[in-house]
């Protein structure tokens, strides 16, 4: 069975969940695709395997597969709030040093605090929540633990728009960093949804659907007229034209005849 998980974040999470599964012996065949996201397990399960994942990655989910739900569309929603969240806190950095002189004339510098504390927590509440969570578990010294210390270690003393800045500079390497795995991730999936689910084989004159994956090396398969290729192969009989646009990027199609190799996609 093959299933999605949100809220891998980086190869190395992906690695600890396959690792943690593979110390049952009916989890052995377990295996995590850090790129697409899913687990492929024999299981059915669904409580163990997010128990035993949530033991080494807490925040992680597990769903069914369905290739008909865009898995980024929510990823959408969440980009512009993140947008916002920087955006915001850059606005209140910025104006917090405009009127810096102003800010640490009032009694007790209290205006200051109220603004970059503000900002502060804007920015870096997600970054406190892990690094306090983790450290219950027993995995102290970790980026988001670090970045707490060195940051609560600005403010105590006094150096507010440092705390705040250096927050700031995390969270947007961390946002542009995620932009460019969901991109990547996104890419691969394009390319993986122009595969069909079946192939028709040959096998004693009759037609047999099968999964693209059970099909053994030899095995005669049959392309009707509209159909996508399922495997790489190479024409026993027949010429067509082939749209090869979704692997080549060539908008004309091409003439593949006897002896020809295809891939599989077009």
């Amino acid at each position: 069975m093959k299933y999605r998980l949100k809220n891998v974040d980086c190869a190395v999470c992906a690695s600890k969940i396959e690792t943690e599964l593979k110390k049952l012996d009916k989890f052995k065949n377990a295996s995590v695709d850090s790129a697409l996201n899913t687990l492929t397990i024999d299981s059915t399960d669904l409580q163990l395997v997010e128990k035993i994942i949530h033991k080494v990655e807490p925040d992680v989910k597990i769903e069914k597969l369905d290739r008909k739900i865009n898995p980024l569309s929510a990823d959408k929603a969440k980009t512009r709030k993140e947008i916002v969240r920087i955006l915001l806190v850059l606005a209140l950095f910025i104006i917090g040093m405009i009127f810096r002189k102003e800010l640490l004339s009032t009694e007790f510098r209290w205006a200051e605090y109220l603004l970059f504390i503000s900002a502060y927590l804007i920015s870096g509440w997600g970054v406190i929540f892990k690094a306090v969570k983790n450290a219950l578990q027993g995995r102290v010294f970790d980026e988001n633990f670090l970045m707490t210390v060195a940051t609560i270690g600005a403010i105590l003393i006094r150096e507010l728009p440092e705390a705040v800045a250096v927050m700031w500079f995390y969270n947007v390497g961390e946002f542009v960093e995620g932009l460019a795995v969901n991109r990547s991730r996104n890419s691969i999936r394009s390319l993986l949804e122009v595969m069909p689910d079946f192939a028709n084989i040959l096998i004693d004159g009759k037609l047999i659907s099968k999964s693209p994956e059970d099909v053994s090396i030899g095995e005669k398969i049959i392309i009707k007229p509209g159909e996508k290729i399922p495997l790489d192969g190479i024409i026993l009989e027949g010429s067509s034209l082939v749209d090869t646009y979704p692997l080549t990027g060539e908008s004309i199609p091409s003439t593949f005849e006897t002896d020809g190799e295809v891939l599989a996609g077009m």
